[in-house]
């Protein structure tokens, strides 16, 4: 997951390749060698697409725990572990780093404190 990191570090946000959906899985797919978004690629380019996507899937929670990830306390994450946040009445995923959060933004990389996290699964 660390190549992901340093990958990503200053790319800047993007709908289909490098928003937070895509960012979380190739996190995941680094650390289990399976892609969790495999079927979903490719089915959005902007925001109103990815929306529709997400909301047939009934939201990301919904589409996370799909996955069979066992849920956690986001304050209980740990590098690795996938975490649901809300920035500015927004959901959105990002990976746990240890004691910080990791999504990608306009600027690249975006870092924040666990306490953002309103649920968590844990991946390894």
């Amino acid at each position: 997951m660390s190549d992901l990191v340093g990958q990503r570090l200053a790319a800047p946000f993007a709908w289909g390749s490098n928003d937070c959906v895509l960012f979380a899985a190739d996190g995941i797919a680094a650390m289990t060698g399976v892609d969790p978004a495999g079927s979903l690629r490719g089915q959005w380019a902007s925001r109103g697409e990815a929306v529709r996507v997400i909301a047939q899937l009934g939201g990301l929670a919904a589409a996370v725990d799909v996955l069979g990830l066992d849920p956690i306390g986001p304050l209980f994450a740990q590098r690795g572990d996938l975490v649901l946040h809300r920035r500015d009445g927004t959901d959105a995923l990002a990976l746990c780093l240890g004691n910080q959060l990791a999504g990608p933004s306009d600027s690249g990389l975006l870092f924040f404190g666990l306490e953002n996290g309103v649920q968590a699964w844990r991946v390894g």
